[in-house]
């Protein structure tokens, strides 16, 4: 999964011309989400469903998370799902 990472990162700096503080913040958040994927049983970002992403979102929120970065990383997960989707690295986006 670490490769999928760093080429999602590559395509948010080169393609998508994000500034390197979104980069470093969605990368985390991506990194943190495939963390918990793992937990969870997905050995690939093929494996990410609904439920994981939720879960996700709902630990963070469980850890005292501020809305704004819960809305950076729901941004970031949607983001990481469409690009692994269009790179052919997940059937569907989840």
């Amino acid at each position: 999964m670490r490769a999928a990472v760093d080429d999602f990162a590559v395509h948010l700096a080169r393609v998508d011309n994000r500034s390197a503080h979104t980069v470093r913040a969605y990368v985390g958040d991506v990194v943190s989400l495939l963390d918990h994927a793992a937990a969870a049983g997905c050995a690939a970002p093929a494996d990410l469903d609904i439920t994981v992403l939720r879960g996700w979102l709902a630990q963070r929120m469980t850890d005292g998370a501020a809305r704004t970065s819960q809305a950076r990383r729901a941004a970031a997960a949607r983001t990481f799902t469409a690009w692994a989707h269009r790179s052919g690295l997940c059937p569907a986006d989840a």
